[in-house]
């Protein structure tokens, strides 16, 4: 394992911060199945949701929980009917909204967190559906998109959300094969589809942006003479989106950043590059919302998987730094830069759960999160204060079930920012005109304020 920098500084911290680390270990679970699919997102401050399925004697149930007040609350079960499906998808912003998405037997569903509790279930596609993914946008508009069959032929779909109603999906892209579809929101209701589609044989990377209240055509952001897959993204809310994708052709496989930064679409970034064949896969990328990000992926390097992990900071890209051994990234950032990795490493014999914090230059020691093997790689989300949240599963007593954990940093609440907040949000709701509520979040997040 590459040798990680550790820096300890002395802070004092007011009586009444939050003590800082990682929580215990939480078991959630809805019945007596096994878990599986799991998903987890940041709400406003000081909460989370978690997703997963589970097992229940027919088939498959979706179950959410919610992070508030210090605990988890019970499960609610999500889907109404049995699913063909193992992916449960998950996204909520920093004003309390949430949105899960999954597959049934009737098609794919999605189902809204509002006012307090989870409504009924929607059916935003038929059962040829796959593929659906969603992001929420800052204030609460959420986009959820799609593989869609037409007339046999794959397309990818999009739908809009605000409230709990849903908008007539719309078409984004032009036939062909579809993979990896992708949707990360932006600033104020705006939104970003990307995907892989078949084109001369190669599968290149689109992307459709929705701004100004209409979608973009999409454009094409890898190299069309090379193979692109594994790809993801991530949005600010400062507008920017970031993709993170695998390039290969018969001599090379390289990884690629591209970003779409202060309206313009910036110059692809080569992060890595491999012989062919090297075997890139389970990649990741979050954004920070203010000129940060983070990439990680899985390499098969001398028939050893490593995870690489690359931070940008505003003057550019730092060093790589890579770990032996391991596999699985997931990866978030906070606004104030500090990155949370998340991956699977063996450890006495079983796959566990890792976490390594810091940023570029600062990193901590790996720590171990899980109790036992790690049935399924984690996942992480980042929320205001700089407070990951993390979600994997394990067996315990017998069965897999899903395990969640968050790191309590070492700062001040600031509860006065929350109220004035909801306050905008309310008067959003009430009146539907624009506020300074994105900038008011922009200016509390990451910062510690007395009073």
């Amino acid at each position: 394992m590459a040798l990680l920098a550790v820096v300890v500084a002395s802070v004092a911290i007011p009586a009444s911060a939050l003590a800082e680390g990682w929580d215990p270990p939480t078991t959630l679970a809805g019945g007596s199945g096994e878990a599986l699919g799991t998903a987890i997102a940041s709400g406003s401050p000081g909460t989370a949701f978690a997703a997963w399925q589970e097992t229940d004697g027919t088939g498959f149930a979706v179950y959410a929980a919610r992070y508030a007040g210090g605990a988890w609350s019970a499960p609610t079960r999500l889907s109404d009917a049995p699913l063909d499906d193992i992916t449960v998808r998950l996204a909520a912003n920093r004003v309390g909204d949430a949105v899960a998405v999954w597959r049934s037997a009737s098609g794919v569903q999605a189902a809204v967190f509002a006012d307090g509790a989870w409504g009924v279930p929607t059916v935003l596609a038929g059962p040829e559906a796959r593929g659906a993914r969603v992001a929420v946008g800052p204030r609460g508009t959420a986009t959820g998109a799609w593989v869609a069959s037409d007339g046999g032929a794959e397309v990818v779909r999009a739908v809009r959300q605000r409230g709990r109603a849903w908008g007539a999906p719309v078409t984004l892209s032009a036939p062909g094969a579809i993979a990896d579809v992708r949707v990360a929101a932006g600033r104020a209701r705006e939104a970003s589809v990307a995907w892989t589609r078949a084109i001369d044989g190669r599968d290149v990377v689109e992307v459709a942006r929705r701004q100004d209240g209409a979608w973009a055509p999409a454009a094409i952001w890898s190299d069309p003479a090379r193979d692109a897959g594994n790809l993801r993204v991530d949005g600010g809310s400062d507008g920017e989106l970031i993709a993170v994708w695998s390039e290969s052709d018969a001599e090379q496989e390289r990884v690629v950043t591209r970003r779409f930064a202060a309206d313009e679409l910036r110059a692809p970034t080569v992060q890595a590059e491999y012989p062919a064949g090297t075997g890139i896969a389970l990649m990741a990328v979050a954004d920070s919302g203010g000129a940060r990000a983070a990439a990680a992926w899985t390499a098969v390097v001398g028939e050893v998987a490593q995870v690489t992990l690359r931070v940008r900071e505003p003057q550019g890209w730092a060093a790589a730094q890579v770990i032996a051994g391991a596999d699985s990234p997931q990866v978030a950032i906070a606004a104030d830069g500090a990155v949370t990795l998340v991956y699977r490493a063996p450890t006495d014999g079983l796959d566990r759960v890792m976490a390594l914090r810091g940023s570029a230059g600062a990193w901590s020691q790996p720590e171990q999160l899980g109790t036992t093997g790690a049935s399924a790689g984690p996942r992480v989300a980042v929320g205001a204060y700089g407070a990951p949240t993390v979600i994997w599963t394990e067996p315990v007593d017998g069965r897999d079930v899903a395990r969640v954990t968050r790191y309590q940093p070492a700062r001040t609440p600031t509860p006065h920012i929350d109220a004035v907040a909801r306050a905008i949000r309310d008067m959003e709701a009430r009146t539907g005109s624009e506020s300074s509520e994105g900038l008011l979040w922009e200016v509390s997040e990451g910062n510690a304020l007395e009073g």
